[in-house]
């Protein structure tokens, strides 16, 4: 069960970008959320609430759920803490194989979570 009708929503939406006073509020009100919401603390307030007292890489590598993708050193999966659905993407490093590999094709291997870690910021 969906919790709305996809068609409706895209029917809503169509009306409010296609209608310009509505996108011009749509603006103003994303900017004042933006202005009064904590949103850039976040991730930090949740691994502090979640993992208090504990390692947070233990705690994260125990997650259990819905696995949607597994290669050698990662794993993508859908799990819920607290009754909130996440997805996690867990990154165990690439090895000395992928480095060179990326190298040799001209690429600059992807050592760490930065572009990530950009996107939540």
């Amino acid at each position: 069960d969906e919790p709305f009708e996809q068609e409706q929503l895209n029917r809503y939406l169509q009306r409010m970008l296609e209608d310009d006073a509505a996108r011009a509020d749509w603006g103003r009100n994303g900017l004042a959320f933006a202005d009064t919401a904590d949103l850039y603390s976040m991730p930090q307030h949740a691994a502090d609430r979640l993992w208090a007292g504990r390692d947070a890489f233990d705690a994260v590598e125990a997650l259990q759920g819905e696995v949607y993708r597994e290669l050698e050193g990662r794993r993508t999966l859908r799990t819920e803490v607290e009754g909130n659905g996440y997805f996690v993407k867990i990154h165990r490093g690439i090895g000395w194989g992928e480095i060179f590999k990326n190298l040799f094709t001209a690429k600059l291997p992807v050592l760490g979570a930065g572009q990530e870690w950009q996107a939540i910021q």
